[in-house]
C-alpha cells in the first residue's frame, strides 16, 4: 500500500484518459486505460483490499462469512463503500473498540489509495486457481491421505502413477511424489488432478471418492480454455457439491477458507472469461528467471544485484545485435561477435530467443512423422497394440480382422507418428478421437504408414461407448479386436485412456536397476499388471485436453 501512493494518481488520469499523438493517425487522440483486474495470490489479494487475511474471523475477502458460522455458504457481499465506511469508523473508535470492530469486519484501520479508482476491487481481484485448488483443495485431500496409508498402500499408489498411459496428457509425474508428498509443488499436484480418481481410487471410502470427484470436477472446469453459460453453471454446482460433499464426510476441511472460496470462483469466470485469463501461473514463471539472476551475489542487497545484471544483460544484448556505443557514435561490434551472437549456447546467456523459438510446425494436418526403419511389406507392419508389439501378419492369423483395401504384398513405409493441427505430434501406441462417417469415434492408433505420393494412412483399433458405469462417472469404452485403415487427416486429438482393472489386475513385486556413485544397483518396486481379458477401457475425462 505504501507503494501504491506513488503511482495512484497515474492510474487514476489513464481511467479519465491521457491525450497522445498517434503516428498513423497523425492526430492526437485521447487514450483510457483503465484497471479491470489485479492478479495475485490469496494474500496479496487480501494486503490490496485492506482485509486482515485466511486467519481473521471473517477470513474471506469478497464476503461477510463468519467461521463461527457455516462456510458452505456465500455471505454479503464485500463493496469498495461499505469497506471504506468500516474502514473510516475503526479509524475514529478509540483503541478497544477499533480491536473489536476489527474482529466484526475482518478490515485494517489503514488507508488504502486504491480505493480511489472508479473499479470496484472486490469485483476486479479474482480467485487465484494454483494457490486455491492446487495448493488448496488437492494438498489438503492427497496429504491428508498420504498420511494414513500403508508403506506397501503408497508402493502401489507410486506404481499405478508410475504406469498410468500418457496419451493424452501432457504431465510430467512421477510415483515418488507419494514419498515426498510433503514437497510438492502446483505442476505436481496440476498433474496429479488429472489421474487422481483413477490411481487413488483403491484406498478411498464412498464419502472421500465423492469429495475427489467432485474436485476433479471443479479443476477440470477451472482450467477450461472456454467460459460458456453452461459451462460457468457446472462449475458454480460443482463448487457448491464439494463443499456440501467435505461438510458431510470431513467437516475439519471446512476450516480450510480456500474452500469457501471456490464458491465466488462462478462469479469470477462470468466477469473475465475462463480463469487461464487470471491465474497466477503466468506470473509465478517469473520466479525463476530472478532467481537465475541471483545465483552470484551475496545477498546483501538482492534487489539491487538482479537490477543490475538485467541491465548489463540488456546492453550486452543491444551492443551484440549492432547498436551503437552512446560514448562512441561510430563505434559498432565486429563481425566475429555478431556471428557468435548467433550460437544457441550464448543466445541462452543473454536471454534471446533461440532461432527456431515461436515458430510453429508448419506441417498439414494427418502428415506423418517420425520415419521408422526400412521400407516393409505390409503384412510386416508392426501394430502397437494395448497388449503388446505384433506383426500385422500375425494378428490377422490370431483372428483380428484388418479392414483395407491395400494389397497384402505392397511395400510401404511405416512411421512413429503423425502431426495434427492445434496438438501437434501424435505418436503411435496414443489413443486419439477422430471423425468418421460424420460421427466422432475413438480408438488406439497402431501404425501410420504412407506410399510414395499418397496420403498417410493410420491403423486405429475402435473403442465403443458402453452403458456401463463405472465409479469415475466417466465413459466406458470397450475395445474391439478388429482393426480400421482411415485417413490420417480424420485425427480429432489425443485422448486419455485407462484400463478398466478388475480383481484379476495385481500387483507384482519387480527389480528395478538404479545407478548410483558408478555402480548399479537393483531395488525392488512394485508394478500393476493388466489383465486385458474384459476388454474395457475407461475415458478420462479429467484430462486438460
Amino acid at each position: 500500500m505504501e507503494l501504491a501512493e506513488g503511482f495512484i494518481h497515474d492510474l487514476i488520469q489513464l481511467e479519465e484518459g491521457v491525450v497522445m499523438y498517434d503516428a498513423h493517425l497523425k492526430t492526437n487522440v485521447l487514450v483510457r486505460a483503465p484497471v479491470i483486474l489485479i492478479i495475485g495470490d490469496n494474500p496479496r489479494h487480501s494486503k490490496i483490499l485492506s482485509h486482515m487475511g485466511s486467519t481473521a474471523n471473517k477470513f474471506c475477502r469478497m464476503c461477510m462469512c463468519d467461521k463461527t458460522t457455516t462456510t458452505t455458504i456465500v455471505g454479503r457481499l464485500r463493496t469498495k463503500e461499505s469497506s471504506n465506511t468500516q474502514i473510516s469508523l475503526i479509524t475514529m473508535a478509540d483503541e478497544k473498540r477499533k480491536r473489536t470492530l476489527r474482529t466484526k469486519y475482518g478490515l485494517y484501520d489503514v488507508y488504502n489509495p486504491l480505493f480511489q479508482l472508479s473499479v470496484d476491487l472486490y469485483r476486479s481481484t479474482p480467485i487465484d486457481c494454483l494457490h486455491t485448488i492446487l495448493l488448496g483443495g488437492y494438498k489438503y485431500m492427497f496429504r491428508d491421505l498420504m498420511e494414513r496409508l500403508t508403506a506397501r498402500q503408497k508402493q502401489e499408489v507410486s506404481a499405478s502413477i508410475d504406469q498410468f498411459p500418457r496419451s493424452g496428457l501432457d504431465i510430467h509425474i512421477n510415483g515418488s511424489m507419494t514419498r515426498y508428498h510433503q514437497s510438492c509443488v502446483g505442476r505436481d499436484f496440476k498433474a496429479l488432478a488429472q489421474i487422481a480418481p483413477f490411481v487413488l481410487r483403491r484406498y478411498l471410502s464412498d464419502g472421500e471418492r465423492e469429495i475427489w470427484l467432485h474436485l476433479s470436477k471443479v479443476f477440470k472446469g477451472a482450467y477450461s480454455h472456454s467460459a460458456t453459460t453452461t459451462s460457468i453453471k457446472k462449475l458454480s454446482t460443482s463448487c457448491t457439491s464439494l463443499l456440501q460433499s467435505l461438510k458431510s464426510h470431513k467437516s475439519h476441511m471446512l476450516n480450510k477458507p480456500k474452500f469457501h472460496l471456490l464458491l465466488h470462483l462462478a462469479e469470477n469466470v462470468k466477469d473475465f472469461g475462463p480463469p487461464s485469463v487470471f491465474n497466477a501461473e503466468r506470473c509465478e514463471t517469473f520466479n525463476g528467471i530472478m532467481r537465475e539472476q541471483n545465483l552470484h551475489s551475496n545477498r546483501q542487497a538482492s534487489s539491487r544485484d538482479i537490477a543490475n545484471r538485467f541491465a548489463t544483460l540488456e546492453q550486452l544484448r543491444y551492443l551484440c545485435q549492432g547498436g551503437v556505443d552512446p560514448n562512441k557514435s561510430t563505434v559498432r561490434c565486429g563481425k566475429g561477435l555478431t556471428h557468435l551472437i548467433k550460437e544457441p549456447s550464448l543466445q541462452s546467456f543473454l536471454g534471446m530467443p533461440g532461432p527456431g523459438h515461436g515458430q510453429k510446425d508448419i506441417a498439414q494436418h494427418g502428415a506423418p512423422r517420425k520415419i521408422y526403419k526400412q521400407r516393409v511389406s505390409f503384412n510386416d507392419l508392426e501394430l502397437h497394440l494395448h497388449t503388446g508389439i505384433i506383426p500385422l501378419g500375425q494378428a490377422r492369423m490370431n483372428g483380428t480382422m484388418v479392414l483395407t483395401y491395400m494389397a497384402r504384398s505392397e511395400i510401404i513405409q511405416p512411421y512413429k507418428a503423425v502431426y495434427a493441427q492445434e496438438v501437434g505430434v501424435i505418436d503411435v501406441g496414443n489413443y486419439i478421437s477422430f471423425q468418421r462417417y460424420d460421427n466422432v469415434e475413438y480408438g488406439r492408433l497402431v501404425a501410420c504408414f504412407c506410399q510414395d505420393g499418397t496420403q498417410a494412412q493410420i491403423l486405429v483399433q475402435r473403442l465403443i461407448p458402453t452403458t456401463r458405469q463405472n465409479e469415475e462417472n466417466c465413459t466406458t469404452l470397450h475395445i474391439l479386436p478388429n482393426i480400421s485403415q482411415i485417413d490420417a487427416t480424420y485425427i480429432i486429438i489425443p485422448i486419455s485412456i485407462i484400463h478398466e482393472c478388475t480383481s484379476n489386475c495385481k500387483y507384482v513385486q519387480g527389480a528395478t536397476y538404479l545407478a548410483e556413485r558408478q555402480s548399479i544397483t537393483t531395488e525392488k518396486k512394485l508394478t500393476l499388471e493388466h489383465d486385458y481379458s474384459n476388454c474395457l477401457f475407461c475415458l478420462n475425462e479429467y484430462a486438460l485436453n
